[in-house]
């Protein structure tokens, strides 16, 4: 019987020290999310930058909410580090009602962290 206490705390240090370890890797991997650099010719980086462009040209760029999957977005290489994106947002117009939009944007990469835009399309379904 005077086993059973000590087993029982060994335990709790067990699922401790486990609890630690999970937490810890968890942290780790998020961590490495926050902080990969995307190759600025990425998908990733040029869909970035295409939202950015976009949100610029809304009448009310806080209320925009863009598709969440890649699959209802184009992204077509036009060589030479151009690309023209296209998808919808739903925002609201200048008079608050919200409306879903095609867009397509000319996204041009002239740096790890730089671009410039042309050829805004937003057009009212």
């Amino acid at each position: 019987m005077s086993n059973a206490p000590n087993t029982n705390k060994a335990k709790r240090v067990g699922c401790i020290i486990v609890l630690i370890i999970v937490a810890f890797v968890a942290f780790l991997t998020i961590r490495s999310c926050y902080t990969q650099v995307l190759d600025p010719n990425s998908d990733n980086a040029v869909m970035t930058d295409a939202l950015s462009a976009i949100k610029e040209n809304l009448k009310s760029p806080s209320t925009a909410k863009f598709t969440h999957t890649m699959d209802e977005v184009t992204i077509k290489d036009l060589g030479n580090n151009k690309y023209v994106v296209s998808s919808w947002v739903d925002s609201q117009n200048s008079f608050g009602a919200t409306i879903r939009s095609d867009w397509s944007v000319t996204i041009i990469v002239t740096g790890n962290d730089t671009f410039s835009y042309g050829n805004v399309s937003i057009t009212s379904r």
